[in-house]
């Protein structure tokens, strides 16, 4: 849909419909309510931001972000911000709720507003349909863009991604290191790219020091759902006795957990050592302080921004990629318990 076709449907002119979407004025009231009403019922979006369109330019950078309620994402969006409002630049963001299709409309809404270029934090699963889907869309954006967090291979473009396995190891071997070997990770669903790469980095750590791995450890939850996770956590441990360690995948994971293990009057560091990714300020606040491996989301926005901003202005610049090295940090909820 285009502001052509509104114009014709309203049977005026492209320009008194650019009028009254930019309030220009010198339209009928009975006219400006008339296109106001398609422009409703279409769910039309005017093309370009109607002004900078008028212009053939804009001042505007598009983020695509599977779930803005998530912790790890909100915080990537502040340094997102931050480093635009620095820059003179304005954004606009397109949850998706972590669903493909939503996240192909987006791209699609971003192209058609001709915006000056776009963050992507995409929501791909394990899944070829997806991926051809994807990158057929992204070759006919043409704009810069920068992805963010989740690697996808045989995309050319910059971005600024957690190294999961590491992430995975790390906390991993931190609970080694303090004589568990019956560790379980929960993490998010078996499609997920990121929640496969932190089971890899699980097991690399197991293998490294000759553990035995009990497949009945591994625990697919969900990144996305707190209320999902603690079912999952809740059903999976129902008839069964806790491992002494627990790697929560997330931090709706680590949310769920602690839930759980409030309602079952288990105590972290008395009854259980739990770690986790991400790290969650308001836990900490509560008194609930984990071990865990902070990717620093903030900084992960700030960087993704600069390599749009030197994109646009210069696109012929090489292909920057960087893996952001996370960062364990020791609190004590990963000691082996007395």
């Amino acid at each position: 849909m285009n502001i052509k076709k509104v114009a014709e449907l309203c049977n005026v002119s492209v320009a008194t419909v650019s009028r009254v979407i930019n309030k220009k004025g010198n339209v009928k009231k009975e006219t400006e309510e008339k296109i106001l009403k398609v422009i409703e019922e279409l769910n039309y979006i005017p093309n370009a931001l109607a002004r900078n369109l008028s212009k053939q330019e804009s001042d505007v950078i598009g983020v695509v972000v599977p779930d803005v309620t998530n912790v790890f994402y909100t915080e990537v969006i502040k340094g997102i911000m931050e480093s635009a409002s620095e820059n003179n630049l304005h954004v606009i963001f397109y949850n998706t709720d972590s669903d493909m299709e939503k996240e192909i409309n987006a791209l699609k809404m971003i192209k058609e507003q001709r915006l000056k270029g776009a963050l992507l934090i995409s929501a791909l699963k394990k899944s070829n349909k997806d991926k051809k889907l994807l990158k057929k869309t992204l070759e006919t954006l043409d704009m810069p863009l920068i992805l963010i967090n989740k690697y996808i291979d045989n995309l050319p473009y910059d971005g600024v991604f957690t190294d999961d396995i590491m992430a995975g190891y790390l906390l991993t071997e931190a609970l080694i290191d303090n004589k568990h070997s019956n560790i379980a990770i929960l993490t998010g669903a078996k499609n997920s790219i990121v929640a496969n790469n932190r089971v890899i980095g699980y097991k690399n750590a197991f293998k490294d020091y000759n553990i035995d791995i009990k497949n009945e450890n591994i625990i697919y939850a969900d990144f996305n759902s707190i209320e999902n996770s603690y079912k999952i956590i809740k059903k999976h441990f129902s008839n069964k006795d806790i491992p002494k360690g627990i790697i929560a995948g997330n931090n709706n994971i680590t949310i769920a957990c602690v839930r759980y293990f409030n309602e079952r009057k288990i105590k972290i560091n008395k009854d259980v050592s739990l770690v986790a990714f991400d790290d969650i300020e308001i836990l900490n606040w509560l008194g609930v302080e984990l071990t865990v491996v902070s990717q620093n989301p903030k900084e992960m926005g700030k960087e993704a921004f600069n390599m749009l901003f030197n994109r646009i202005n210069n696109k012929s610049i090489p292909i920057n990629r960087i893996h952001v090295v996370p960062e364990l940090i020791l609190r004590g909820s990963e000691k082996i318990l007395k």
